[in-house]
């Protein structure tokens, strides 16, 4: 489907409601193609997205949202959200205006317990995380095996006495989470700090955990 198809057929719905006003029709139109679940988007969900990305200093809240669109139906405030958040920022020495501005593709990535222990197994190996980062977000555990010269076998013993839930850097991630999302919460509308949503599932469906 192109561009003008796109608008076309999505331009008699109710846009005004939508989180597209203020992009342009070619763009919503471009953004509407890589992320359909854009029209099911609650607006408290996006404009709660859109304060917290201002909250964590990002310039140009379209600009992010135009290169990743699949990141506005989720929920920016969500605990497994944060968690990936901090943990990408810890990692890679970023900012959130950072990584939203020049990785936001990198937040809607690997479930976060699978993430948390995938870098500690790499920091156990005696690797820079930050330099492997991208296989481990991006690429299914053989690859990342081999790119820290590891076996199944010593994967599987690893990981037997360190599940997800007793990495350090999980635990890491969970607290520091609920210290961000008291922040951002502070720098929400009343109205939108109240909201609580019924099910992150828009967040979730398109994780890669692989």
């Amino acid at each position: 489907m192109t561009e003008k198809l796109c608008w076309s057929k999505f331009s008699k719905r109710n846009l005004p409601s939508l989180p597209l006003q203020g992009f342009g029709q070619a763009a919503a139109a471009a953004m509407l193609l890589k992320s359909p679940e854009t029209l099911e988007c609650a607006s408290a969900v996006w404009r709660r997205n859109l304060c917290c990305m201002a909250a964590c200093g990002v310039a140009d809240l379209h600009a992010v949202l135009r290169r990743q669109p699949t990141l506005l139906p989720r929920d920016h405030a969500a605990p497994d959200f944060l968690q990936r958040r901090l943990i990408l920022q810890h990692v890679a020495q970023l900012s959130a205006a950072q990584l939203y501005e020049q990785h936001p593709a990198w937040l809607r990535h690997r479930i976060v317990p699978d993430l948390a222990q995938r870098l500690q197994f790499v920091q156990h190996r005696g690797r820079d995380t930050a330099q492997l980062l991208v296989v481990v977000l991006h690429k299914p555990l053989p690859n990342l095996l081999a790119a820290v010269g590891a076996s199944q076998a010593e994967w599987e013993a690893w990981a037997a006495t360190n599940p997800p839930a007793a990495c350090p850097l999980y635990g890491w991630a969970q607290q520091a989470a609920e210290e961000e999302a008291a922040r951002l919460a502070a720098a929400l509308p009343p109205e939108l700090a109240q909201w609580e949503p019924r099910q992150h599932s828009a967040g979730r469906k398109n994780i890669s955990g692989s």
